[in-house]
């Protein structure tokens, strides 16, 4: 599958305008993919969350513009699903669970053999890891390099 080009090393004012989702959708989706990729303050792997970095945008311009019409649907109406089925499990909108019960609730979603909700958390998960993977932070900020190492053919060397 190929991408567009500005889905290399974007941040979210290089990203097309998402106009297609309430405000509300766009909250829940930022809150998703903060519980699939928290904000870590790990020793040596300390970064910020997909939320935070602003994957939800990265995600959505994804399913716009890079899926077909009959996922692309599925995904909408899936997500305008997310508070009835976090509110079947534990009675509250997923915007109240706390950030244990949001995993958990994502974990029951991806179990869930439907193939609405199969294909909706597929399409969340793949667009958040590939955003993550692919925004300029991870690209260029956090000392990534497309190679193991350099080639400098013209280096002058010193005998030892």
């Amino acid at each position: 599958m190929s991408i567009p080009t500005w889905a290399n090393a974007w941040t979210p004012e290089s990203l097309p305008e998402v106009k297609n989702i309430s405000t509300e959708n766009a909250k829940l989706l930022n809150m998703l993919v903060e519980a699939l990729i928290p904000q870590t303050d790990t020793p040596g792997a300390a970064a910020p969350g997909a939320g935070e970095m602003g994957v939800d945008k990265f995600v959505m311009a994804m399913v716009n513009d890079c899926t077909p019409d009959n996922q692309r649907n599925t995904f909408m109406t899936q997500l305008s699903l997310v508070d009835k089925f976090s509110e079947e499990k534990y009675s509250e909108p997923f915007a109240e669970l706390s950030a244990e019960k949001k995993t958990e609730c994502i974990s029951m979603i991806s179990t869930t053999e439907t193939p609405e909700w199969e294909s909706f958390f597929g399409t969340l998960k793949r667009y958040t890891v590939q955003g993550y993977q692919s925004s300029e932070y991870v690209m260029y900020k956090n000392g990534f390099q497309f190679a193991p190492g350099f080639y400098n053919g013209c280096v002058d060397l010193v005998e030892s």
